[in-house]
């Protein structure tokens, strides 16, 4: 029996597909606290009539460390969600780097979370059919998100004819 061999890094690759949807509701998580730390800047006036003024102008330095630490966690929130805004691209990117049946499956399978049977029935293919493009479309993305080293140690290379990167 001629078995194909397994992508090195299959458990990763499907990891990486899996949380797809993880990462752009975490993405919109990040953008809404971001709104919330806009709107609740946490600097509000001081009436000075019925406030003491200490000598260590605490009343100031509050508002001064308020402004300091929402311009610090703005940062933050924006690089995080420049850092999760690359992985979904490049996730994308990938997949426009494979057949367009292997992309129709993978996003029904993981984007869309569908069961094999469905798939199957909305792409007209068999399963094996629809299994042999799920492999082969996880090998290719293996080779574009982790490189080809691993290939060169397993004593065979992946089929790159539709593998050519811009």
């Amino acid at each position: 029996m001629n078995m194909a061999k397994k992508s090195p890094n299959y458990d990763s690759v499907v990891k990486v597909l899996s949380s797809y949807n993880l990462i752009k509701g975490h993405i919109e998580f990040l953008k809404n606290t971001l709104d919330e730390v806009d709107i609740n800047d946490g600097i509000t006036s001081v009436k000075y009539d019925e406030a003491f003024t200490s000598k260590t102008n605490k009343i100031v330095r509050l508002v001064e460390d308020t402004a300091i630490r929402n311009i610090e966690y703005t940062d933050i929130l924006n690089r995080q969600i420049k850092l999760y805004t690359h992985k979904l691209t490049t996730i994308e990117k990938c997949l426009d780097h494979i057949k367009p049946i292997q992309k129709d499956i993978l996003v029904l399978r993981y984007f869309k979370e569908e069961d094999w049977n469905t798939i199957c029935d909305k792409l007209l293919y068999s399963r094996a059919a629809c299994y042999k493009h799920h492999e082969e479309s996880i090998k290719k993305l293996d080779t574009l998100l982790y490189g080809l080293g691993h290939w060169f140690d397993m004593g065979s290379t992946p089929n790159l004819k539709r593998v050519d990167i811009e």
